[in-house]
C-alpha cells in the first residue's frame, strides 16, 4: 500500500489522485475537508469508485461532517474516521472503509440534547439492506447458516476480529442481545434481500 499525504490538499491534487485508478481510499483532514467536500461530486466524476473518508480529531467538527452526511445525498457515502482513538482501534476503522464498509462511532451520534437521529424501529419486515452495510448483510447471511467467526473469516478473506466487529456493529443496529437473536430476525425476513 502506498501512502501520499498533502500538507494543502487542493482540488487540483484531488483530482489527479482520483484519476490514478488505482487509488481505492482517499482520507481528508477535516481541516482541509470542509474546503474540498463541496466539490465532491467532480472528484467522484473523475474518481469512479474511489472511496472518501473524513478523517476529524475534534468531536464536534466530526458531527458536522456526519449531520452533514445524513442530510445530503451527495454526501451519503462519506466515511468517518475518528483520530481520537487507539492505534489498533483506529486500524480496524481504516481497513473496514477499505472494504466499503461505514463505521458511524457512538461520540458522533450523542449529543447533549440525545441522539442526532432516531434509529429506525426494527420489524420484522425491516430489511437488512435498510440499515446494514453490503459486508454486514454477508456476515449475517453465513452466522444465519451457523458458520463460526474463524469459518466466516476464511470464507471472506478477512480476520477474525474483523468478523467479530462487524457482529458486534449489527447487533447494535438491529438490537439483538446475541447471534441467535441476529440470525432469527435475518430468517425471518423470508427472502426479502
Amino acid at each position: 500500500m502506498d501512502v501520499l499525504r498533502f500538507d494543502t490538499p487542493s482540488a487540483a491534487n484531488l483530482i489527479n489522485l482520483a484519476n490514478d485508478r488505482c487509488i481505492k481510499l482517499i482520507v481528508l483532514e477535516d481541516v482541509h475537508a470542509a474546503d474540498l467536500i463541496h466539490q465532491i461530486e467532480s472528484f467522484r466524476a473523475v474518481a469512479g469508485l474511489t472511496i472518501w473518508a473524513v478523517a476529524y480529531r475534534d468531536v464536534s467538527s466530526g458531527r458536522a461532517f456526519f449531520k452533514r452526511r445524513i442530510e445530503s445525498d451527495v454526501l451519503s457515502d462519506l466515511r468517518l474516521l475518528s483520530m481520537n482513538v487507539p492505534i489498533d482501534v483506529w486500524t480496524s476503522m481504516f481497513r473496514l472503509a477499505l472494504y466499503g464498509d461505514y463505521i458511524i462511532p457512538c461520540e458522533l451520534m450523542i449529543t447533549q440534547e440525545g441522539y442526532l437521529t432516531a434509529p429506525p424501529p426494527l420489524t420484522a419486515s425491516t430489511s437488512a439492506r435498510q440499515i446494514l452495510t453490503k459486508r454486514e448483510v454477508e456476515v449475517l447471511s453465513l452466522v444465519s447458516r451457523g458458520d463460526c467467526n474463524k469459518t466466516i473469516a476464511h470464507d471472506l478473506g478477512l480476520s477474525e476480529h474483523t468478523i467479530k466487529l462487524h457482529m458486534h456493529h449489527i447487533l447494535n443496529k438491529i438490537g439483538a442481545s446475541n447471534r441467535t437473536a441476529a440470525s432469527s430476525w435475518y430468517l425471518s425476513q423470508n427472502g426479502s434481500l
